[in-house]
């Protein structure tokens, strides 16, 4: 597929080694079943500056697209979306909709979701996904056929 992609956990827990990174685990099996070649794997915690720095070292390191999970909920921990929308130089609304629209048909508790999408470069995607392993997958699954075309697309491909 030639799509080069990573992976960031944003997670206190996973961090500190409390608990397993399922779901940042989940997203790299994901995105190699859908073809991708995963380069980065790192785990943060839930610091915005950790985050930021993460994304942008996969951002400058070339990849076409960086996968959180985690840190998109309502706690006042939850800082991915504050962390990483100042990075985007284009958002993906459509992407983020679709989510909770998709979510919410498996549990309303979708809405609670605050992920964001767009593009970090004309060749870099970025795309914030819930902690949940569920989210994770439904997610993942449904957004995949549109994620190379939209990445082509940025890049100036056309239709």
């Amino acid at each position: 597929s030639g799509l080069k992609a990573a992976v960031v956990t944003v997670s206190d827990s996973a961090y500190k080694g409390r608990r397993a990174d399922r779901s940042g685990e989940l997203a790299v099996e994901l995105l190699r079943g859908l073809g991708a070649e995963v380069v980065g794997y790192q785990v943060v915690p839930d610091e915005a500056l950790a985050i930021r720095k993460a994304v942008e070292k996969f951002r400058d390191e070339g990849v076409n697209l960086v996968v959180t999970t985690g840190g998109t909920g309502f706690s006042f921990k939850d800082v991915t979306p504050e962390a990483l929308k100042p990075l985007l130089v284009k958002s993906a609304e459509g992407f983020s909709e679709a989510m909770r629209v998709l979510g919410v048909r498996f549990t309303p508790k979708a809405l609670m979701s605050r992920g964001i999408a767009g593009f970090l470069s004309q060749t870099c995607m970025l795309i914030t996904l819930p902690g949940s392993t569920s989210g994770v997958e439904q997610n993942l699954k449904f957004l995949a056929p549109l994620i190379k075309h939209a990445i082509k697309m940025a890049g100036g491909g056309g239709h």
